[in-house]
């Protein structure tokens, strides 16, 4: 869904170039599990191919042999599910990868039978799932960062326990023994905090979700099948996450302060999580929700669901996808001068979720474009607008046509 999503983004995006030689990094529309939707197998026969096509149809990618096209996979363990053909992976492997799971670990942790690592920081960009924030809860949550909450921690949802109808399915224990569904987090949670006073904590599901995540001062926001929808779950609703995702980096961590606004638990201390929860104070707790009242919308895409309350466009999970490639931009470009990269990298961080990215290494967004946005058809349907040349389409591996290849974006001004 994300590659879907973000393809129309960029369409109708001011950071769209139709002149591919003004083009900072090149997008590959393709919708990786969406449109080729089976096992890992078939899904990297569906990535070598796009790529042996992108190679032959354009010179771009030779000309950094891949280093400025970026590649949206979104299996529930990201790259580590695409990772089993190596011709595939050499193939791509110089890319940037946009991804929901980002995993540093070993993969036999996720039953893979390889320990190579699926994401590669500094590298591949991590984003939020792409979850419209639902009006209701939203607002209601923004009335609610600065009152009380009775509940000092909740987690409810699927845990997957042994014995249930859901374990056989991604329930079983991984090589290391164990379980695979949320790397056992959910369901040590469960097992070891249900009856402690003042946590509010159930396996399943049950019709009291919304209200007693609204009603909780901190929220677990633990992996599931892979990557999870728990922190923006949460920080739209005004509940602190409680981060238990060993070797995961959050969605553009390396900008937005998670320290900040959430807080991270390794998965060894889940038994030392009361003491750990009770010793924060309630100032630091007000501080906090002062920072989720600015990075909720960081977190969700409101230039593509709408907006919820008063955030724009400069301030979305968009907005934020552009600045970590203009961090990666400057970089690859440092690198090939020899410069000093940390000093740049850390130009890029944003001291609070509440600061603007405006004035922030140079930012300065594009000029709205002024040529017409085309929506071509699938499916052998009518060009809206007939002055952009004729798209060639890719079959995927069901005989289904996908989007036009093409998707330049330029992240930089012209005078940098």
């Amino acid at each position: 869904m994300a590659g879907r999503f973000l393809h129309a983004r960029l369409l109708a995006s001011e950071f769209r170039t139709a002149d591919a030689t003004e083009a900072d990094f090149f997008f590959v529309p393709i919708w990786g599990r969406a449109a080729a939707f089976g096992p890992p197998r078939q899904r990297s026969k569906y990535i070598l191919q796009t790529y042996e096509y992108v190679r032959q149809m354009w010179p771009y990618w030779d000309l950094n042999n891949g280093t400025d096209h970026l590649w949206v996979i979104t299996d529930d363990h990201g790259a580590c599910d695409e990772f089993n053909d190596m011709k595939m992976v050499k193939s791509i492997e110089n890319s940037i990868f946009i991804t929901h799971f980002g995993y540093t670990g070993g993969r036999r942790a996720y039953g893979h039978p390889t320990n190579a690592g699926c994401f590669r920081e500094g590298h591949d960009v991590v984003i939020p799932p792409p979850i419209p924030a639902r009006p209701e809860f939203a607002i209601t949550a923004n009335a609610l960062r600065y009152s009380d909450r009775p509940t000092l921690f909740f987690f409810g949802g699927d845990a997957r326990m042994k014995g249930s109808e859901m374990y056989e399915w991604g329930g079983r224990n991984g090589m290391d023994g164990v379980p695979v569904y949320s790397h056992g987090v959910r369901q040590l949670v469960v097992q070891s905090l249900s009856n402690e006073p003042n946590f509010t904590v159930w396996a399943g599901h049950q019709k009291t979700y919304e209200q007693d995540i609204s009603r909780a001062q901190f929220c677990l926001a633990p992996t599931g099948a892979g990557w999870g929808i728990r922190v923006v779950e949460e920080v739209t609703r005004g509940c602190i996450p409680v981060i238990i995702q060993d070797n995961v980096t959050q969605a553009f961590e390396e900008i937005l302060p998670y320290a900040k606004f959430s807080v991270r638990v390794s998965e060894a201390d889940i038994p030392r999580l009361p003491e750990i929860l009770r010793n924060i104070t309630q100032s630091q707790v007000q501080q906090m929700r002062k920072e989720l009242s600015c990075v909720w919308k960081r977190l969700t895409w409101s230039s593509v669901y709408g907006q919820i309350e008063d955030e724009d466009e400069t301030q979305d999970a968009f907005a934020l996808l552009m600045h970590t490639l203009r961090m990666r931009l400057v970089a690859y470009r440092s690198a090939k001068i020899s410069l000093n990269l940390s000093s740049n990298a850390q130009d890029f961080k944003l001291l609070s979720a509440c600061d603007s990215l405006t004035g922030i290494s140079g930012f300065e967004a594009p000029d709205k474009p002024t040529w017409l946005l085309c929506h071509v058809k699938i499916n052998g349907g009518p060009d809206e607008c007939m002055a952009q040349p004729k798209w060639h389409f890719i079959n995927d591996f069901r005989g289904r046509r996908s989007w036009p290849p093409g998707g330049a974006a330029a992240v930089s001004r012209p005078n940098w």
